[in-house]
């Protein structure tokens, strides 16, 4: 819920309306409030709006014109209700005693799993290596020599020495503002980075806002790679980012260092020391509390340099993995990210703009990396420095890596950076990728260095199976480099041990689309099924097969019915299914029968099944037998009424049902009989079929549920008032689309008047 206390709210005094939407909506969970200087809620009104809303767990205001009532009342209501998991503060700037509330909340809110911090935090607040007084209270290294308490100063409630209590944050926005001046920014975000990595480790979205960007190692920005549960890093800038880089400041970065990499990192602890930066020590006398666990973490060397060596001689000494699960690294400009900041976050993951920024003329991106992490990608291909992310994954085309330059045949880059890349596209032609000039090492560096690929397209129209099972399968012995026909047995190419290592064949793939020509789809789909006998790609959870060649369906070779069936049962996490190739008799299958995938040969998760053309009845329930589970079947290229008129039988349970056929002969009492079959069915698609009004009324009785309703182009049997009747008795139907239904022009215009004169 969103309430604005504005001036034509006044009635919002006595509460009225917040009983009338709690009478209504009682179990409201999110709120937010907007409230002006003129219109503010008194604590007493606070707390009985957190009455009327018990569920209430997100709570959000403005920064701007938030009075410390409202803070109060918040850290009154959670001590007494813990509930609260989700807190945005979207905009504006607290004055410095709601900063001293919200801290205190942090510290007392161990629910809490989502933080949207859009204004300016009180940074100062996670220093903890100041003095303390002599009459008990806590001095911050950047209060003044003569630090007194402020005019709200309670006497009973002395500023001590304590941590956020949120350890189990996942997601946090938060606002770095330095607490001295922009040219000490690296202390301030060694101070943050620090922090956060021991007090939240469980933090798996981080948006950093920050007008000036320093990567320089002394910045401290390898204190976040003690979070090994990060999934997304995003940090949102001005143009500045800090001075030149150096090998050091981004070498930490690699998921899993060799032994030279450690050296030299150990090798460079001296000099990092040397440049520490005594600003903060100058303020204050460096006397601090021997006693550095606070809550159980230890929070020794917060904000100093001698916190990123613990981290390097940590790494050395342990052999740990930086940033096993993370998927995104991306460095925006505010312009960039414009309000996504401000968009829906309570619950769910930090959103970015909708649409994918445009190629930029100006190329927002650091310079400096093109030396280390853009050393194999021209950075003008990216409108931002996105290491891993989805804008990434939709601008890597042919033309980025017609950009790949192997510059050091020998040198560690792709090693390094190769476990960032989550997204891979490519149009491969001919032998491997010459056509775009790509050099032959390209795909042979994805394939050995690409280890945590999650998605996986490659579309060709001309490569040769030869090509394919070389580059991408890496199959050295091909026994039959033209291929198989329908009549012989496929390639009996064995994959080669060290196809487990293969980024293409990992078990962290997720999706698999290939688009090959037909000719060679034979072998390349017995393939997967040779690689999923031998415990390859068994993250897999959506594979899509298709046809790149533009010809009929009848023509092209035809894949064994075997293969197809053991897909779904070799690979225990596929949901989704779907091939456009042509499925061959079982009398000319000459696969393997595969018998496994479960109890009973069962495949219990897979949903979703989309087949082309089969050539006989038989075929069907081969295939379908074993998916006790499917709810969704798309098929299409048969006529045959016996392979039609087993599927209720073999999919009981379907709530998504698509039929796409150039031509059909079953007739309306076929598909009236078909359709009563289902009546937990929601979503249905008949494509060029010859229907008639007697089927589309039989919907609202045959299919009640149905929510989706997609009709034949060529209607030419169906009318407008078996359309008409349709809608009125299918009272959950939110889509319909029929092409080329005539309806006359007064069927609307009477009906409007005759409402309008009622």
């Amino acid at each position: 819920m969103y309430v604005s206390t504005g001036p034509r709210l006044v009635s919002i005094h006595n509460m009225d309306f917040f009983h009338r939407i709690a009478f209504y909506c009682r179990n409201i969970n999110s709120f937010h409030i907007s409230q002006d200087n003129q219109h503010v809620l008194t604590a007493p009104h606070l707390m009985e709006i957190w009455s009327l809303f018990p569920m209430l767990t997100n709570w959000s205001f403005l920064g701007d014109n938030t009075p410390a009532t409202l803070l109060n009342s918040l850290i009154t209501h959670h001590h007494h209700n813990p509930i609260l998991t989700s807190l945005q503060i979207t905009q504006g700037m607290l004055d410095d005693h709601s900063q001293i509330l919200l801290h205190d909340f942090l510290c007392q809110a161990p629910h809490l799993l989502h933080l949207n911090l859009a204004t300016f935090v009180p940074i100062d607040r996670l220093d903890l290596e100041g003095n303390l007084l002599s009459n008990g209270c806590y001095r911050h290294r950047g209060d003044p020599e003569t630090y007194m308490p402020g005019p709200h100063y309670i006497p009973h409630k002395k500023r001590t020495k304590r941590i956020w209590a949120c350890r189990g944050l996942r997601s946090l926005v938060l606002n770095c503002s330095p607490y001295y001046n922009e040219n000490d920014g690296k202390d301030v975000c060694r101070l943050v980075y620090g922090y956060l990595s021991k007090v939240c480790p469980d933090l798996e979205e981080i948006v950093f806002r920050r007008k000036f960007l320093n990567l320089r190692l002394e910045s401290g920005m390898i204190l976040l790679s003690r979070l090994k549960k990060l999934r997304r890093l995003i940090w949102v800038t001005g143009d500045h980012f800090g001075n030149k880089l150096k090998d050091r400041d981004m070498e930490w970065i690699t998921r899993d260092m060799v032994p030279k990499m450690h050296r030299r990192q150990l090798m460079m602890i001296p000099s990092v020391l040397k440049a520490e930066n005594h600003f903060l020590d100058q303020l204050v006398p460096f006397k601090s509390n021997k006693d550095h666990i606070i809550d159980g973490v230890n929070m020794k060397n917060i904000g100093r340099l001698y916190d990123i060596v613990d981290v390097i001689w940590d790494r050395a000494a342990n052999k740990w993995t930086c940033w096993p699960q993370l998927e995104q690294w991306d460095i925006v400009t505010e312009r960039q990210w414009g309000t996504s900041v401000n968009t829906k976050f309570f619950g769910d993951s930090m959103q970015r703009p909708i649409s994918p920024v445009p190629m930029a003329t100006k190329v927002i991106a650091i310079p400096e990396l093109h030396a280390e992490i853009a050393s194999h990608l021209r950075i003008y291909h990216f409108a931002s420095c996105a290491l891993v992310s989805q804008q990434w994954h939709d601008f890597w085309n042919p033309h980025v890596w017609s950009s790949i330059i192997n510059r050091h045949p020998h040198d560690h880059g792709c090693a390094r950076y190769g476990h960032l890349v989550r997204h891979f596209q490519a149009v491969l032609y001919g032998e491997g990728i010459r056509a775009i000039d790509i050099t032959p090492i390209s795909l042979d560096v994805v394939r050995q260095h690409f280890r945590d690929l999650k998605t996986v397209n490659l579309l060709s129209y001309s490569i040769s199976l030869e090509g394919f099972g070389r580059r991408i399968m890496d199959i050295r012995d091909l026994s039959s480099p033209t291929g198989c026909r329908i009549d012989t047995e496929p390639i009996s190419g064995v994959l080669p041990p060290r196809a487990v290592l293969n980024g293409f064949l990992s078990n962290t793939i997720q999706s698999l689309t290939l688009t090959l020509p037909y000719d060679i789809w034979r072998s390349v789909h017995h393939w997967i099924v040779l690689a999923g006998r031998q415990g390859q790609l068994q993250g897999l959870v959506k594979l899509k097969l298709m046809g790149a060649n533009v010809l009929s369906i009848s023509q092209s070779p035809k894949v064994s019915a075997s293969d197809v069936q053991a897909c779904p049962l070799l690979f225990p996490d596929l949901r989704e299914y779907s091939t456009s190739l042509s499925v061959g008799d079982l009398e000319e299958d000459v696969g393997d029968m595969y018998s496994g995938g479960g109890e009973g040969g069962r495949q219990s998760r897979l949903k979703t099944l989309s087949l082309s053309s089969l050539s006989s009845s038989a075929v069907l329930p081969f295939i379908l037998r074993p998916l006790h589970a499917l709810d969704t079947l798309m098929i299409g290229g048969t006529t045959m009424q016996p392979i039609l008129a087993q599927i209720p039988r073999l999919c009981p349970h379907l709530i998504h049902f698509e039929y796409i056929s150039q031509f059909d002969r079953l007739g309306a009492s076929f598909w009236i009989d078909f359709l009563a079959a289902y009546p937990r069915l929601t979503n249905l698609r008949l494509n060029k079929t010859d229907l008639a009004d007697a089927v589309v009324l039989s919907l609202p009785r045959s299919c009640p549920s149905l929510q989706r309703l997609i009709l034949p182009r060529q209607v030419s049997q169906i009318t407008w008032q078996s359309v008409s009747a349709l809608v009125e008795n299918l009272a959950q139907l939110r889509v319909l689309s029929v092409e080329a239904l005539t309806i006359p022009g007064e069927f609307f215009g009477t009906r409007k008047t005759e409402e309008e004169g009622a």
